[in-house]
């Protein structure tokens, strides 16, 4: 996540009929104007380790290429509530001439985590880290990916755009 694009109010036009509170839009980073490369370990409580590589730029005056890949995982902060995650992503832009572009994206994610909860009030009180749910396990991924291609007109632009994701639970 690299910000966070907050839109009040209706919106049906542009992202659907079911908007009428507004839309949250969560943005990855875009690829940067030069060369970079990102590393960041991070470390927490409950066995909690996410390890972030990022890397890309522009490859020519006209091509750029962005890649991405986290491994995060830990043991939940209640009993039997462990997780692991890797997500990879990969953005592609080239220029085409002064008014137009073309830009795809891809990324995966594998999820594994066990989803705890289910506690009543009683069993709360006896032990507030417990888990009622201990079959309740999610094990999945999901790729999606995405083309644009822009154009700048005399009054404004045009944008043909197509998208795939696939999702699925083991």
């Amino acid at each position: 996540l690299w910000a966070v694009d907050y839109l009040r109010g209706a919106h049906q036009v542009r992202y659907s009929p079911n908007t009428v509170g507004g839309v949250l839009n969560f943005l990855t980073r875009p690829i940067p104007p030069v060369p970079s490369l990102t590393t960041r370990l991070t470390v927490g409580s409950n066995d909690y380790l996410s390890a972030l590589m990022e890397g890309g730029g522009p490859l020519s005056e006209s091509t750029s290429l962005f890649g991405s890949y986290v491994n995060r995982n830990g043991s939940g902060y209640r009993d039997d509530g462990g997780f692991e995650q890797q997500d990879a992503s990969l953005k592609f832009k080239q220029v085409i001439d002064e008014r137009s572009w073309i830009a795809a994206t891809a990324s995966w994610m594998e999820d594994g985590h066990q989803a705890p909860g289910g506690l009543t009030r009683a069993d709360f009180d006896v032990d507030r880290f417990g888990n009622a749910r201990l079959d309740n396990r999610f094990d999945g991924h999901r790729e999606v990916a995405d083309v644009v291609y822009h154009r700048d007109g005399g009054d404004g632009y045009l944008e043909a755009y197509t998208n795939f994701s696939h999702t699925k639970r083991h």
